[in-house]
């Protein structure tokens, strides 16, 4: 079973509360999982995105199915299609 992005974030918020610094939490996971660990940039740029809940493989293929239909579509009719706020 490979890890998924949910799993990269429980994994570094328990690095996180471990004391561990952001170059230990990369290290650890690169040596666990050398080709689908997470960037480097993803460890130390953290940011606030969409919750996980949004993030879904049906959201993904509807964003597609959007994007195909019309190449011009805004990201506010996007997400009214979808339902995220």
């Amino acid at each position: 079973m490979e890890p998924n992005r949910e799993h990269f974030r429980d994994m570094t918020f328990c690095d996180f509360k471990s004391d561990l610094n952001q170059q230990q939490c990369l290290e650890r996971l690169s040596t666990a999982f050398p080709d689908s660990s997470p960037s480097r940039s993803a460890i130390f740029e953290r940011s606030c995105s969409r919750p996980s809940t949004a993030v879904t493989d049906e959201n993904i293929v509807r964003v597609r199915n959007l994007v195909d239909q019309d190449r011009q579509i805004s990201y506010c009719s996007m997400q009214a299609s979808l339902n995220i706020d």
